[in-house]
């Protein structure tokens, strides 16, 4: 009996523990898996993609897409690597800076005439929509894409190290925040809508960002627990809000949108307000 009874007690001892070990699998896993790693990257990629995208469209931007794509594609593999393995992080920043600098000061007289091209074209999209007569400047446009390339390539690369920062070490990102959100603000300022498929990928950029940055870690020794589930959470979220958005629009049609009563008005009092946000940060 005794015997019996000691092997019946030992079963629940068994039990227990193999159900202890189902319960905390996901807190005694080791590391960030490499898909949630990989999630980490094309977030990275396509939060640079999406804010180039946006500007070149709205603002019919002439320059090389290869190029641009390229760049953004090896920069934001570069800074992904350089923000998960920070070893002698100050060091490499330092040399990063120092070249991107020196490269810039080399390039500063096509950056200048880039600059110029692309200010025209921002003040060319503000006449037509507000119908006001704003001089243009003086530029060479005989070197236009190229030189607008390489403004936009060299534009890209902070964009690129900035949501490296976020997306992977959770620094800095409320200003990459802004920096996502900045051209959709200057497409809904000048009375452009960027396409559907910009403004899908920034939305759940913008809740990926969001999530991960709101989870603290309890423990320094929990860090990579509390990763996993902030980007598991965020992951899901993005996947509910993308189908919400699909299965709106399957039910609620662009015309039935339109005939909604306040929906034009509430259009303009956004863009005024995003045109008076704008003018008021400038000044």
């Amino acid at each position: 009996m005794c015997a019996g009874k000691e092997d019946h007690v030992k079963e629940k001892q068994d039990g227990i523990v193999m159900d202890t070990k189902i319960y905390s699998g996901e807190g005694n896993a080791s590391g960030i898996p490499i898909y949630l790693r990989g999630i980490q990257l094309l977030a990275v990629i396509f939060g640079c993609w999406c804010f180039a995208a946006i500007l070149m469209e709205s603002f019919l931007i002439p320059a090389s897409f290869l190029r641009i794509n390229i760049a953004i594609i090896f920069f934001s593999i570069l800074f992904y690597f350089f923000f998960l393995f920070p070893s002698y992080g100050l060091v490499k920043a330092f040399f990063v800076v120092l070249f991107y600098a020196a490269y810039l000061f080399s390039r500063l007289p096509r950056l200048q005439n880039a600059f110029y091209i692309l200010e025209n074209l921002v003040i060319q999209q503000i006449n037509i929509y507000y119908e006001s007569q704003i001089p243009f400047f003086v530029a060479d446009r005989s070197t236009a894409e190229a030189d607008i390339t390489l403004f936009l390539i060299l534009l890209i690369i902070p964009v690129a190290a900035l949501n490296s920062a976020a997306f992977v070490r959770r620094r800095l990102c409320n200003i990459a925040f802004i920096v996502l959100v900045l051209p959709v603000v200057a497409s809904f300022s000048i009375g452009i809508i960027p396409a559907e498929l910009y403004l899908i990928i920034t939305l759940l950029e913008l809740i990926f960002l969001s999530k991960i940055h709101s989870v603290d870690h309890i423990r320094k020794n929990k860090a990579d627990f509390y990763d996993r589930v902030g980007m598991k959470v965020a992951i899901t979220l993005c996947g509910i809000s993308l189908m919400v958005f699909f299965l709106m629009k399957q039910v609620v049609t662009p015309e039935q949108y339109e005939a909604i009563d306040g929906v034009k008005t509430a259009k303009v009092k956004i863009q005024a307000f995003l045109l008076d946000f704008s003018l008021n940060d400038v000044t």
